[in-house]
């Protein structure tokens, strides 16, 4: 990768970041990872002091929640009756 296209990749994740958009953001990480998590649809973010200091590709909602902890599922709003 040139300098250019790095500083421009630095940028779009910057973008991304201070837009809240997590979908490029975790495209992005998810290329650099040594496993691609290609076909998992949920991700687990773990954040400490406002950055992400851990993240865990999971293949399912109820595995993404498992690996959240989540133990009281179904009891916020508008969640009633879903796994």
């Amino acid at each position: 990768m040139t300098a250019e296209e790095n500083v421009a990749r630095v940028r779009e994740a910057y973008a991304a970041y201070t837009q809240g958009d997590t979908g490029t953001l975790l495209e992005m990480v998810d290329a650099q990872r040594a496993t691609p998590a290609d076909d998992r649809s949920y991700q687990v973010l773990t954040l400490r002091d406002g950055q992400i200091v851990a993240l865990r590709a999971c293949h399912s909602r109820a595995e993404a929640i498992a690996v959240a902890g989540i133990t009281d599922v179904g009891t916020g709003p508008g969640k009633a009756g879903r796994p």
